[in-house]
């Protein structure tokens, strides 16, 4: 009778650690599967954040540059078609 208590109590034990297991698997796998779809996100959202802060950067600096650059000036008119070539750019100054 003892053996038989004994081996009860082990298939008992054993059915309780695999519920156990069952239910974390349950609960927290849909929330895991969830955190690493938001991590992924984040990440590519991070990138596109980094991209945006460059081109603002670059912005920034060909502004500067249209005040400051006469050459740089010309060279933009050129490219967006608003003075042909041997065409002459005025730059004019506020001073």
């Amino acid at each position: 009778m003892q053996d038989f208590l004994k081996i009860l109590k082990r298939f008992a034990i054993l059915a309780c650690v695999i519920l156990l297991a069952v239910a974390c698997i349950t609960v927290f796998g849909p929330k895991y599967r969830t955190m690493c779809g938001l991590e992924s996100r984040c990440r590519f959202l991070r990138a596109q954040v980094e991209n945006k802060q460059r081109d603002i950067h670059t912005i920034r600096e060909n502004e500067g540059r249209l005040l400051t650059d006469p050459e740089f000036v010309a060279r933009i008119a050129h490219q967006n078609r608003r003075v042909f070539p041997n065409e002459v750019v005025f730059v004019f100054n506020d001073n």
